[in-house]
């Protein structure tokens, strides 16, 4: 899909859950990474009310990292997470729990140990990678929406010298 495409989906994503008041569809976006980010961006620009968190994923290191962005989110927030294959392994074992607005906290140890959910706010993951392959597939299932970002073809006409 060219930028300008996925540039009107994400930003109709985003008119549609502002004016509603709801949360809209979580997102995964695959392409070169400047491609990515230069189209989510450029979609951010284009509406109002917008509120897109952004942690570096070099912060995200450990699950606790993570479940303190997200319990600092606001409802209807959009969380974008670029470079989305580094994520760590428990975190992206967390993830699809956590996209449906419940995070799983142990409490206790052995036998008495017993896991408690805290209620998240209701937030959108966009979510960026290069490496789409490395995503476990229970992980991308999790996405209602995976859109793949190329750059445009060369024009034809200046690739052929005679």
């Amino acid at each position: 899909m060219m930028p300008t495409e996925a540039q009107r989906i994400l930003k109709d994503l985003m008119e549609n859950a502002v004016s509603r008041g709801q949360v809209g569809s979580h997102t995964l976006l695959y392409g070169q990474p400047h491609l990515v980010r230069d189209t989510l961006f450029a979609a951010v620009a284009q509406v109002e009310g917008v509120v897109l968190r952004n942690p570096s994923i070099l912060t995200l290191e450990r699950v606790g990292d993570l479940a303190a962005v997200l319990t600092h989110l606001q409802s209807r927030n959009f969380l974008f997470i670029d470079h989305f294959h580094l994520l760590s392994t428990p975190s992206i074992e967390l993830l699809p729990e956590l996209m449906h607005f419940s995070l799983p906290i142990k409490v206790g140890h052995g036998s008495e140990m017993k896991e408690v959910y805290l209620r998240l706010p209701q937030f959108t993951v966009i979510a960026a990678t290069s490496k789409p392959h490395l995503l476990p597939h229970n992980l991308k299932k999790c996405f209602a929406q995976q859109i793949g970002i190329e750059d445009s073809p060369p024009d034809s006409s200046s690739s052929v010298l005679s």
